[in-house]
């Protein structure tokens, strides 16, 4: 008798959905703004961090840098969660219902509001990776040809540290766009802006005073180097 052979069924996997964003800055106030608006439309945003639960973003001035390096805004109705990682920035989702994706859709673009530029980690990145060869030409120019075996060596330790340099980047730049990342600030914008206006007001006070005090002292070095 023949064997009765069932179809082969594959299993379904589950329903998911990740919007990376980043990287971002952010800010307190900035969370507290995220929640205010996804609120409106899924009811409680829970802040939580590691363990704990934070009720406001304010209470995470007193938070570890454990518990923020695990920080997460959830929402249970539909079920999305941002998470707000140092080294990641995601939206997700295991809701396929239509109003699930356009929460996730809305949630992106709040984040997408405080994208921070990569311009300086690309320039500094840029900088290693130019070094090692800056190393071996000035070797080249001040060893002479004479010294083969120390070029040699030299040369060997810039191909190494400019392969390191090369790899670091790669890695470092494919992450980015894979988890994005998130740089939390723990003040509010309000608090960053007076903090500035205070620290350029020190500044340009302290250059003031250095140049009239300059001035002022050379108006009397020469008033006394000419007396009447």
């Amino acid at each position: 008798m023949p064997m009765s052979r069932n179809p082969v069924v594959k299993p379904k996997l589950p329903y998911r959905n990740v919007r990376s964003v980043g990287p971002v800055t952010l800010y307190l106030s900035d969370i507290d703004a995220i929640i205010a608006r996804l609120s409106k439309d899924v009811g409680e945003v829970r802040i939580l961090a590691g363990t704990s639960t934070a009720t406001v973003a304010d209470d995470l001035r007193d938070s570890t840098e454990r518990e923020r390096s695990g920080l997460v805004l959830q929402a249970s109705n539909p079920g999305v969660n941002i998470f707000l990682y140092p080294k990641k920035c995601v939206v997700e989702t295991t809701d396929s219902d239509p109003f699930a994706q356009a929460v996730v859709e809305d949630a992106v673009s709040l984040l997408e509001q405080h994208r921070r530029s990569l311009a300086p980690r690309f320039f500094a990145q840029l900088a290693l990776t130019a070094a090692p060869l800056g190393i071996l030409a000035w070797s080249f120019t001040r060893m002479g040809v004479e010294n083969i075996p120390q070029l040699v060596i030299l040369i060997a330790l810039s191909l190494v540290a400019l392969g390191t340099a090369v790899f670091v980047n790669v890695v470092s730049w494919r992450d980015y766009k894979r988890l994005g990342r998130t740089k939390l600030v723990l003040r509010n914008r309000q608090e960053a802006k007076d903090r500035q206006v205070s620290l350029a007001t020190t500044i340009w006070v302290g250059l003031g005073g250095t140049i009239f005090g300059g001035a002022v002292s050379g108006v009397a070095t020469a008033l006394l180097s000419n007396p009447k």
